[in-house]
């Protein structure tokens, strides 16, 4: 019970900044929202659920990473303000020093119209610094390239591409 009392807490508190992003400012809550660190979808489902976020209108865009923590990254959008065209996944690849793979979470990619302009979101969750800034430093540099990879991809096809980059990039605009 003490487990489903803070996961009920925690979802409470997380609708609630949510709903309030903005608002003040729009009158309105956020119409596209990253999320990072989600478990999987039945706790998007709950969040989008939950008292402060149940009237917003939001479905979300998740798939499940080869992660090893077993967390991913998700969209969450008001379908008033925003519909999805494309969706795709990314894999970071990275290989361990035994050779073997190091398997992180994707990064998303969703193509919509939000208030019905073309815009393109990638939502990143990169490799923390938790073993050290330098030590994987590589895998953030690993990310950010597969991130331009896609960037690249889509201005390839349209070079006046509305693009929006959001994630915990774990670094520094400062960074390598």
């Amino acid at each position: 019970l003490p487990i489903w009392k803070r996961y009920q807490n925690k979802l409470r508190k997380i609708g609630y900044t949510i709903s309030n992003i903005g608002r003040r400012e729009s009158g309105k809550h956020p119409a596209l929202v990253g999320l990072a660190e989600v478990e999987n979808a039945i706790a998007i489902e709950d969040l989008i659920n939950s008292k402060h976020l149940e009237n917003c209108n939001y479905e979300f865009v998740h798939f499940d990473s080869l992660d090893e923590r077993g967390i991913d990254v998700a969209l969450l959008y008001d379908t008033t303000a925003f519909e999805v065209l494309h969706t795709e996944v990314f894999t970071v690849e990275l290989i361990k020093p035994n050779g073997s793979p190091d398997y992180t979470r994707d990064i998303l990619l969703v193509s919509g119209l939000l208030d019905g302009e073309k815009v393109h979101l990638i939502v990143n969750h990169w490799s923390s610094r938790r073993e050290g800034q330098l030590e994987t430093e590589f895998k953030r540099i690993a990310s950010s390239d597969k991130a331009n990879a896609i960037i690249t991809s889509i201005k390839e096809k349209n070079e006046d591409a509305k693009i929006i980059v959001m994630g915990d990039f774990n670094d520094n605009p400062s960074s390598e």
